[in-house]
């Protein structure tokens, strides 16, 4: 094997494979084994996956429906980290929506971690409002504890080595703006 194609070859080796997967938003135990069967299923059977990232609403307001939808992820043989969307809170009559159940099952709201030198921030970006209600932004605490990463993290290079998820759409746009300012940082040069 010449130097060219071991290079190419240990590049290929080091790529980091992400599944993003969005709103499987089971919405009863019919749903469940639906996702268990199509979704999850699929999931399983990749062997070119690295990791899964669920970007919220695995369950549809029904939080008893964590626990076999979280087994279905644990199937996976591959690490996932899951972030809360706005139908994985406890709904609970005359009671704000919470993530009460949500820290119980998967034990965490918001999350960071490296993979393959890539480090993900994964980021709650629903706040109640009212009783059943919710509005997008980060706290105080969340936006301390974002700066701190990002502190603690190496300047901006190619590839990047900081991913922040919070919801498909948020995502939609980061993608977007990270193309964009890639796009504009190329033709500089």
């Amino acid at each position: 094997m010449n130097l060219l194609a071991s290079l190419a070859f240990v590049a290929l080796q080091s790529l980091l494979r992400v599944a993003f997967v969005g709103d499987p938003q089971a919405d009863g135990s019919g749903q469940v084994v639906y996702n268990q069967r199509s979704i999850f299923k699929e999931l399983r059977t990749r062997k070119d996956l690295d990791l899964v990232i669920v970007l919220g609403d695995i369950v549809n307001d029904d939080v008893s429906l964590l626990d076999p939808s979280i087994a279905s992820l644990d199937s996976l043989s591959v690490p996932w980290f899951a972030i809360p969307g706005n139908h994985d809170r406890d709904i609970v009559p005359g009671v704000p929506r919470d993530l009460k159940t949500w820290r119980e099952r998967v034990g965490y709201v918001d999350t960071s971690f490296v993979a393959k030198g890539v480090r993900f921030v994964l980021m709650n970006n629903v706040r109640t409002k009212g009783l059943r209600d919710y509005e997008g932004g980060f706290s105080e605490t969340q936006k301390t504890w974002l700066d701190s990463l990002v502190k603690a993290t190496r300047p901006f290079s190619l590839p990047p080595n900081m991913l922040t998820a919070t919801t498909c759409e948020a995502l939609s746009t980061m993608v977007a703006r990270l193309t964009e300012r890639l796009t504009k940082r190329s033709s500089s040069r």
